[in-house]
């Protein structure tokens, strides 16, 4: 089930966020926001074809790409992982969409 939203600019770059506010001195801000995105990330990360599965789900999600297919790989995610995944991804759009953009 995808739900498209529109998250293409800097605001949805959960990391950049990160980096600027580390680089504001805002150090705690910085690792609440980064302790938020890491589910997702240590999640994917497990195997490089599942985070390609993740990811391109996200970008899709984010509505920067229109069709999440990984081309035919030597790892096959089951449905319960493709499910946590988007489970994942979904709270990071909305993590995006609630958070005002760092500047």
């Amino acid at each position: 089930t995808s739900v498209a939203i529109d998250l293409r600019g800097d605001e949805a770059d959960l990391l950049a966020q990160v980096w600027k506010l580390g680089q504001q001195g805002q150090t705690d801000a910085a690792m609440t926001l980064f302790e938020r995105v890491m589910p997702q990330l240590v999640f994917g990360l497990q195997n490089l074809e599942l985070f390609l599965h993740v990811e391109k789900q996200l970008l899709q999600m984010r509505g920067l790409l229109a069709d999440p297919t990984v081309r035919h790989a030597t790892f096959t995610p089951s449905e319960q992982l493709l499910a946590y995944g988007e489970f994942l991804n979904r709270r990071i759009v909305a993590l995006a969409l609630q958070l005002p953009p760092v500047r």
